[in-house]
């Protein structure tokens, strides 16, 4: 895994057969306890567009945005 710097918090980046996620860095205090370590963001190409997963349904806020971006530009 990729360690990625994002709006202050730590990540870590994993590409994996069509599925493109950012973790939370375990090491970085900024996480809460529960969230390390955890799936942050998740893009699947499906081979028919994308699906996407985010901590938080139904809201994009400016973190799930970059976080958004960051996994976008890594789709090839």
């Amino acid at each position: 895994m990729k360690k990625v710097k994002l709006g202050g918090c730590s990540y870590l980046y994993q590409k994996t057969e069509g599925k493109y996620t950012l973790f939370a860095d375990p090491k970085d205090n900024g996480w809460c306890e529960n969230l390390k370590g955890k799936p942050i963001f998740q893009i699947k190409n499906t081979g028919n567009g994308i699906e996407f997963t985010q901590r938080n349904k139904n809201k994009l806020d400016y973190d799930e945005a970059q976080e958004l971006i960051y996994l976008l530009k890594k789709i090839k």
